[in-house]
């Protein structure tokens, strides 16, 4: 009784062979578009998380705020924040330092800047 409607399915897609190919071709065409689509969201989900935790802001203090207390003061205002993973202060000659050390390929050329006037402040957003 359940076999003759199996033999009819198997008779029906012979004679329409052309209807049978042309509908796995659509099936098929589809999952390859929904899967090409999957892929595309998985890679930036992986390169926006990528940058999110390579970020690092850099803020500088007022030269009035330069004390140990107001330093700290800072300090813990700014960890209070969410999203902020760590919080490093820089002092003057340190980011001076940091400044002249990045031009690596033009060490030979050696001139003077005047000092910045400002502490650095350095933090990194954790994730």
């Amino acid at each position: 009784m359940i076999s003759r409607p199996i033999r009819e399915g198997f008779r029906g897609v012979g004679r329409h062979w052309a209807m049978s190919f042309s509908s796995a071709i659509a099936v098929t065409i589809t999952l390859l578009i929904i899967s090409l689509f999957l892929i595309f969201t998985f890679n930036v989900q992986n390169f926006t998380r990528g940058i999110e935790q390579s970020v690092d802001i850099y803020a500088s203090v007022s030269f009035d705020h330069e004390s140990s207390e107001d330093e700290q003061k800072i300090r813990t205002q700014i960890e209070a924040i969410e999203g902020v993973g760590e919080v490093q202060f820089n002092s003057k000659a340190e980011e001076f330092d940091y400044y002249l050390n990045s031009f690596e390929d033009e060490r030979c050329v050696r001139f003077s800047l005047p000092s910045p006037k400002k502490k650095i402040l350095f933090m990194t957003p954790f994730m």
